[in-house]
């Protein structure tokens, strides 16, 4: 249960509108500390191209160049490092994304996919 959650109970169980609610300091630390413990054990919304592929049990390479193609959608941090959002990935995995965002013969994003195709 969230600290919103909580304290939300605490509301719906006042009498009446005029009603007040005392909480003692301990009471107060106890319910931020397990709202700071829910948020530190939340996943976080996007994932790392190693951590993808520990996910789908693929080689790093492999979903860096899911992510050249178009065929899972990301993003890069600073022009480097790739993120997945976790629903993207969901996509991906469930097939909902089947086809690549980027078309054969459009410019790519990443200087590194164009140096190997030019060598090929």
């Amino acid at each position: 249960m969230t600290l919103h959650d909580r304290i939300n109970r605490i509301v719906e169980a006042l009498p009446s509108e005029t009603s007040s609610v005392t909480l003692t300091r301990s009471d107060l630390v106890a319910l931020l500390d397990n709202h700071v413990a829910e948020v530190a054990s939340a996943p976080s919304p996007d994932l790392t191209v190693e951590e993808v592929a520990h996910e789908t049990r693929r080689a790093p390479s492999t979903v860096r160049g899911w992510l050249i193609s178009g065929e899972l959608r990301g993003y890069k941090i600073n022009n480097r490092d790739w993120r997945v959002p976790r629903p993207a990935l969901r996509e991906y995995l469930t097939g909902e994304s089947a086809e690549p965002t980027r078309e054969v013969g459009e410019p790519m994003d990443d200087i590194g996919a164009w140096r190997r195709v030019r060598r090929a």
